[in-house]
């Protein structure tokens, strides 16, 4: 062909992959670009792909590492093209998903560099899809420098007092045949201090399978202290005040505070909130505050009687709480709009939330809650996520959909949640909620109060969202 023409350029670089794939000696020869060879490339992913393996067979490491951070800037002009479209901003992460993981590959194998150069590099690529579309536009106050420096990204996430540690999980990526993720791990945000661990997300789910129908606690306990022992590294963080935990794949459905560490679960070593990304973390500061009287609605299910009386000594502890039982639509939609403070208690089963007389389809539901910046209690059974093996662009949850929308926090339970644990937390946690100093102390509080229950019963219990929103003012609430 035509020393110009773009294509055969390509089609050089797909002869010398063949080759290296096949076992045999290349003897063709690379030569410069011509015009469009890169430039055309960025749009395309496999080809993007293409250049980067051809670069590193031909030695190129650092050309090969540049073409891969090139292409960020290319995602983010075409997420803007039709901003309201759901569907194509999904085809466009979905599609350049190959190239991210070779990027985390390549970071993750370059000996050249430092544990933390590494976890901020692979880190940056993933949040390239982390939940991109959730579209949180009253959090996020970074600037775009911030987010390509990880390093001053997480230094933002730390709090005046205290230490925070961070737990980060990639998204899945193929290797040797086989699915691989990545954990790492900071001990305190404020050091360079690192740990990366590669690891087969099946082995974990495996372990996590066999929890769940274990019939005693003393074998679901043995199970989590097997999870802990799987991830000894984890010891790192035990001192911490807090940690934060960005979940992805596997682990959206494995509750990492509920490794057992040193015959202690983690959570009892330190409090835990889980963020679906590290900017969301970093958004979170000081100021995020309700500084007046908590208006709480509940939402029910007459249908059992555990669920009656729960919203009943919830009402016991905060007089001034509204009950609403068996909500129609426009009951979800009025008195959700003048509470700050969400509890519901209901059954969730096949994607629909179930009340009564009624039942309204998961989004629909979640749709009608109408109050933002607020806290939403969601005591139903599981939690409904289902992409945890594909690209990290919009995972589907209760959680994450309804942070979304604007909700500061999200108490939801990852499987089927045990009456008798509900009930005990509900009482625990508003009784704490406002003495404890904010909503992730008294999250924390309450689920140590659940431990002498099976961890199966209320182990899926999950707090997202900012861990420093405090409510105060005329709480309403009568004494113990």
């Amino acid at each position: 062909a035509e020393s110009n023409n773009y294509r055969a350029y390509w089609a050089q670089c797909g002869s010398i992959v063949t080759a290296k794939l096949l076992g045999r000696e290349n003897t063709g020869l690379l030569g410069q670009a011509p015009p469009g060879g890169i430039e055309y490339a960025r749009r395309f992913p496999p080809i993007i792909h293409l250049l980067v393996e051809c670069d590193r067979i031909l030695g190129k490491n650092k050309r090969g590492w540049k073409r891969l951070r090139k292409f960020d800037s290319d995602i983010t002009k075409m997420l803007t093209y039709f901003p309201q479209d759901e569907h194509y901003k999904k085809f466009i992460l979905e599609n350049f998903a190959p190239v991210v993981e070779k990027r985390i590959q390549v970071a993750l194998g370059e000996n050249s560099w430092t544990d933390e150069q590494k976890i901020n590099r692979i880190i940056r690529a993933n949040e390239i899809q982390q939940n991109r579309l959730l579209q949180l536009k009253s959090e996020l106050k970074i600037g775009t420098d911030l987010e390509t420096n990880i390093t001053e990204l997480i230094k933002k996430m730390a709090p005046s007092k205290g230490k925070t540690g961070l737990i980060y999980v990639t998204g899945e990526f193929t290797e040797n045949g086989k699915r691989k993720t990545v954990l790492m791990i900071r001990p305190d945000i404020t050091k360079r201090d690192a740990r990366i661990l590669t690891l087969e997300p099946s082995r974990v789910s495996d372990v996590m399978r066999k929890f769940l129908v274990a019939r005693t606690g003393k074998e679901q306990k043995r199970l989590l202290s097997k999870l802990g022992k799987m991830f000894l590294s984890l010891k790192e963080i035990l001192m911490c005040d807090k940690v934060i935990i960005v979940p992805n794949s596997s682990f959206l459905q494995i509750p990492i505070h509920m490794f057992m560490l040193e015959s202690k679960y983690l959570f009892e070593h330190t409090k835990v909130s889980y963020l679906p990304s590290l900017r969301l973390a970093a958004a979170a500061d000081d100021h995020k505050k309700v500084n007046k009287s908590p208006k709480l609605c509940i939402f029910y299910t007459s249908e059992e009687m555990l669920s009656i009386k729960e919203a009943e000594e919830i009402k016991k502890i905060l007089p001034k709480a509204v009950l609403v039982p068996d909500p129609t639509e426009d009951d979800l939609i009025k008195y959700s709009s003048r509470a700050n403070m969400i509890h519901v208690i209901a059954h969730h089963r096949n994607g629909k939330v179930h009340f009564r007389n009624s039942s309204y389809v998961a989004d629909e539901f979640l749709g009608a809650l109408r109050g933002h910046k607020s806290l939403v209690v969601m005591n139903v059974c599981g939690s409904r996520i289902r992409n945890s093996t594909g690209p990290p662009i919009s995972h589907e949850s209760i959680a994450h959909y309804l942070l979304e929308k604007g909700h500061n926090c999200v108490i939801a339970h990852n499987w089927d949640l045990a009456q008798e644990a509900s009930i005990k937390f509900s009482q625990t946690f508003y009784l704490n909620l406002f003495s404890k100093g904010s909503v992730l102390d008294a999250f924390n509080f309450s689920l140590q109060q659940l431990n002498g229950l099976e961890p199966v019963k209320y182990g899926g219990y999950i707090f997202w969202g900012n861990h420093l929103l405090k409510f105060s003012g005329d709480f309403g609430r009568t004494g113990k």
